[in-house]
């Protein structure tokens, strides 16, 4: 839909697993203090570009305020180019980081704020494995019900 569009900015938008550094083998030195480090990935959809941010505990969590942030710095620095209105953005269920009031609140801020282009901003959930695999037995034994 992004490439299709010249109007609609579609990204997706996900937390990487937290690592630990430095990486360590031995199990003695294991169970010692590690640093934590999180990583966001943003994807394009429209340029197929993926951008990275990258902070360590020592920096911030990594809760909705923290992924609210980086998505607020990638939209006013990439967001502002040719006549886009519309932007959708995808990512995952995890109600602490994505599907919260201070994430709905950001994005509101930004279509209130006249110095950015989108008039409409939709956030996708995309459902989790546990959530299909349940429809998909559901489904199975509602039809081997019906048809037997």
């Amino acid at each position: 839909m992004a490439k299709e569009s010249p109007t609609t900015d579609v990204i997706t938008f996900d937390l990487k697993s937290v690592f630990s550094v430095p990486r360590l083998s031995s199990n003695v030195v294991f169970h010692k203090r590690q640093l934590s480090v999180y990583n966001l990935g943003i994807h394009d959809c429209a340029t197929e570009t993926a951008y990275m941010n990258v902070w360590d505990e020592t920096t911030a969590s990594r809760g909705a305020q923290e992924i609210a942030s980086c998505l607020r710095k990638y939209l006013t620095s990439n967001g502002n180019q040719g006549n886009k209105t519309e932007l959708i953005l995808w990512s995952d269920s995890c109600g602490g980081q994505n599907r919260n009031i201070k994430m709905a609140l950001m994005l509101l801020q930004l279509v209130q704020d006249p110095t950015m282009p989108y008039t409409t901003i939709t956030q996708k959930f995309l459902e989790s494995a546990a959530i299909v695999f349940y429809r998909t037995i559901r489904t199975s034994v509602i039809h081997t019900y019906i048809h037997t």
